[in-house]
């Protein structure tokens, strides 16, 4: 997901689908909300906002989100309630 939001932000505007791009920019029920929130999770947001990567490359937001990813895992299963054993 964030490899092909990376390409469309790069995209020339004059292409259609930057154009469709730009029009789903702002709907909470597409794919480019979800990136939002991905976005949000590693603290971002003003990428999400401005469009850009600025001069974060995408092997370093990819290697962010998973670092993110595996501490939500290992966050989740230390506060889960562990059944008594039998």
């Amino acid at each position: 997901m964030l490899r092909l939001w990376d390409r469309l932000v790069k995209m020339p505007d004059d292409r259609l689908t930057k154009r469709i791009f730009n029009g789903d920019f702002s709907k909470k029920k597409d794919w480019n909300y979800d990136t939002k929130h991905i976005f949000d999770s590693l603290n971002l947001q003003h990428l999400f906002a401005s469009r850009s990567m600025d001069n974060i490359s995408l092997d370093s937001l990819l290697s962010r989100s998973t670092e993110q990813s595996k501490e939500n895992d290992i966050n989740k299963e230390t506060t889960r309630p562990r059944n008594p054993a039998s």
